[in-house]
């Protein structure tokens, strides 16, 4: 279950880096976006370690339900992501597809993320208590430059927690 998990948060991974890069290739020239102070990721409240040496420290149930509530917070911004990219004037398809394809990913990711915790802990009833989600103003701006770094941002969360989601998972399978 470890390998299978681990090969879908590495390949979640892998995309959102293409999503975030490309969209930054092809949206940010000539905009300031690298001057602009970055958006706080909705999750970043979340205590996950940021070493490997942190997450030995924690128990595996703990990481487990971190994992769950990290994965859990996407589901509302990815849809809203796809929505306000699909709404754009030469909409970036390539982009919007690597999204979709991230969002009918996560899922199973997390149903196998709680297939595992369920192993660790058979008492444990997960109940989806996720980060709220208060980006959505932002996203829908009608000022494009503000538009397109509010995406641009969203873009780099989604990467960035499914890089740390991808690090725990690899420390949980040792």
């Amino acid at each position: 279950m470890f390998d299978w998990v681990g090969n879908i948060s590495e390949n979640i991974s892998h995309i959102s880096s293409e999503a975030s890069n490309e969209f930054f290739q092809q949206y940010a020239p000539g905009r300031l976006f690298s001057f602009r102070l970055p958006m706080i990721c909705h999750t970043s409240f979340l205590p996950v370690p940021n070493t490997k040496r942190k997450m030995l420290q924690k128990q595996p149930e703990v990481l487990l339900r971190l994992v769950i509530r990290m994965l859990g917070a996407w589901k509302t911004p990815l849809q809203h992501l796809m929505t306000e990219m699909s709404a754009m004037q030469e909409a970036p398809e390539v982009i919007i597809s690597k999204v979709r394809d991230i969002d009918e990913k996560l899922p199973r990711l997390l149903e196998g993320i709680r297939t595992i915790l369920s192993q660790v802990n058979p008492a444990v009833n997960e109940t989806e208590n996720y980060s709220p989600w208060l980006g959505l103003k932002s996203l829908q701006v009608t000022d494009e430059d503000s538009h397109l770094f509010a995406i641009h941002s969203l873009l780099n969360c989604l990467h960035n927690d499914a890089k740390k989601v991808t690090a725990c998972i690899k420390v949980l399978r040792c």
